[in-house]
C-alpha cells in the first residue's frame, strides 16, 4: 500500500502528523510526506517539498488579488481574533502524481501552504482521501477555532473574527462556498482527534458528502513521556520542594484559545495562593501579565521529551484551561508522566480527563470553578496522587502511538480494499 501524506511538519499539528507518518512506515506501509515547508525535516523520514508549479509573480493579478483580500479583511480585526486562513493562494498546488501514485491520500494541516482550488481539483473521485482534523479550519469559512460561533454549519458570513467589513457575503462566506465546491467530488473520510470534534465535523455544511467519520486521537509515546522522580525534577528546575506546583505550557502563552488569562484569574482567587508556584513553559510571558516575584517560574521553550517529562513530573497538577481545543496533547503528556490534569470541558479534553480518575473538569472560562478545584486538590493530596498514578496506564492503553498507528493502518486497509458505493457512478459521470 502506498500512502501520500500532505501537510505541515512544524508546530504541534505537524508533529502529530509526522508521528502518524513514521508509525505507519514502521508497520510496513509505504508512506510519503509532502510538505509546503520542509525545513526541519529529519533524514530518513521521506519528507519531500510540495512541488508548487506556476507560482504567480508578485505583481500578477492573482497575487495582487490575494494580497488585497488578506489586507482588506485582516486589518482592524477584533482583539483576540485567532488565526484565519484564506484558501485561494497565488500558486498551483496540483498533487504530484508524476512523483508518486498513491493508493490513498492522507491530509493533515494544509492551511496557508496549499491552494485548495487547484489541489482538490487534481484529486480523482475514486481515490480515497483521509483528512485528520487538527483544528476546525477544514470545515469553517477560514477560522481555525470558531469558539461559540456555529455559522460553519450552514453558510458562514458576518464572521465575528473579521473586521468591520464583515457582511453576509464576506470572506468567510466566500471561502465556505468554495470549500463546498472543492470537496464535493471527494471520496472523503474525516478523522477527528476527539469525540467532540467529530460531532462538530458531522454538522459542518462542507462535509455533507463525506464517506464516513472516525475518531483517532493523537498518539503519545509512553517510552518518551514517563514519570520521573518529583524531587529530582524540582531540583533540576530550581523549584521549591514544599510548594504546590501548577504547570501550564503553550507555544504562545497569550493565545486566546489556551486560556492562560483564566488560569491567572483563578490563581488570584486561590485561598492557598501563598503555597502555590506556577511552572510555565513554551512561549514568553505575555507583557500584560504581571505576577508577584517568586510565584512563578518559566522553564523556557522545550520540545525534548525528557525535559518535558521533568517539567510535568515536577508539578502537582497540570492545568489545561483552554477555551477551544482539538485534543490538548500536553494534557496527555502530563498524564503519561503521572501528573493529574485539571482541564476545561472543551474539545477532546473530556476524552481523557475523567473526573476523579485521571483529573478533574471545569467549565471553560470559569476561573472561580478552576480556583475551587485547585484549592480542593491542595487540601486532598491522597486523591490527587491516586489520579496521577492512574495516568500512565490510562494513556498507554488508549492513547499510545502503537494504538493510534494500528487504527490508521486498519482504516487505510479498509478504505483501499472496499470501494465507495458511488465510485462507479462517479467514474461514469466523469467526476
Amino acid at each position: 500500500m502506498i500512502v501520500a501524506h500532505v501537510g505541515s511538519i512544524g508546530g504541534g499539528a505537524g508533529l502529530a502528523a509526522l508521528k502518524t507518518h513514521r508509525g505507519v512506515r514502521a508497520r510496513g506501509v509505504t508512506s510519503h510526506y509532502f510538505t509546503p515547508d520542509p525545513r526541519g525535516a529529519a533524514a530518513g523520514d521521506a519528507i519531500q517539498p510540495f512541488p508548487h508549479r506556476h507560482v504567480a509573480a508578485w505583481n500578477s493579478p492573482r497575487s495582487l488579488l490575494y494580497r488585497l483580500a488578506i489586507k482588506t479583511y485582516s486589518v482592524g480585526r477584533p482583539h483576540g481574533a485567532g488565526l484565519f486562513s484564506y484558501t485561494s493562494l497565488p500558486r498551483d498546488s496540483r498533487f504530484p502524481f508524476d512523483v508518486v501514485q498513491p493508493d490513498l491520500i492522507h491530509l493533515n494541516w494544509i492551511a496557508q501552504g496549499i491552494d485548495y482550488r487547484s489541489f482538490f481539483a487534481s484529486i480523482p473521485a475514486t481515490l480515497p482521501v483521509v483528512w485528520t482534523l487538527l483544528d476546525m479550519e477544514p470545515f469553517t469559512g477560514g477560522c481555525h477555532y470558531a469558539g461559540p460561533c456555529t455559522r460553519y454549519r450552514q453558510a458562514c458570513g458576518n464572521c465575528p473574527q473579521l473586521n468591520a467589513l464583515r457582511n453576509p457575503a464576506d470572506l468567510s462566506a466566500m471561502t465556505l462556498r468554495r470549500k463546498r465546491t472543492h470537496y464535493a467530488h471527494l471520496n472523503l473520510t474525516v478523522v477527528a482527534v476527539a469525540t467532540a470534534n467529530a460531532e462538530e465535523a458531522r454538522r459542518a455544511a462542507v462535509f455533507a458528502g463525506a464517506r464516513e467519520f472516525a475518531v483517532i486521537p493523537v498518539g503519545i509515546d509512553p517510552a518518551a513521556f514517563a514519570p520521573a522522580d518529583r524531587a529530582a525534577s524540582r531540583a533540576r528546575l530550581g523549584l521549591s520542594a514544599d510548594r504546590f506546583v501548577i504547570a501550564f505550557g503553550a507555544v504562545e502563552l497569550g493565545s486566546i484559545y489556551k486560556g492562560f488569562s483564566v488560569l491567572i484569574e483563578a490563581f488570584g482567587r486561590l485561598r492557598h495562593r501563598d503555597r502555590v508556584q506556577l511552572l510555565l513553559f513554551g512561549g514568553p510571558m505575555p507583557p500584560d501579565v504581571l505576577l508577584p516575584a517568586g510565584t512563578w517560574q518559566h522553564a523556557g521553550y522545550e520540545r525534548d521529551p525528557a525535559r518535558l517529562s521533568a517539567i510535568y513530573s515536577a508539578a502537582d497538577v497540570y492545568v489545561l484551561p483552554s477555551l477551544s481545543e482539538g485534543l490538548g496533547q500536553v494534557g496527555l503528556e502530563a498524564l503519561a508522566c503521572g501528573t493529574p490534569v485539571v482541564g476545561s470541558r472543551v474539545g477532546g479534553v473530556p476524552d481523557y480527563v475523567v473526573d476523579g480518575q485521571t483529573g478533574w473538569l471545569f467549565e471553560a472560562g470559569n476561573a472561580g470553578e478552576l480556583a475551587a478545584r485547585l484549592d480542593w486538590l491542595i487540601e486532598h493530596p491522597a486523591e490527587r496522587q491516586q489520579c496521577g498514578a492512574a495516568g500512565p496506564a490510562f494513556v498507554r492503553e488508549r492513547f499510545s502511538e502503537d494504538v493510534v498507528t494500528a487504527s490508521y493502518v486498519a482504516l487505510y486497509e479498509r478504505l483501499t480494499r472496499t470501494p465507495h458505493p458511488s465510485d462507479a457512478a462517479r467514474t461514469a459521470a466523469g467526476r
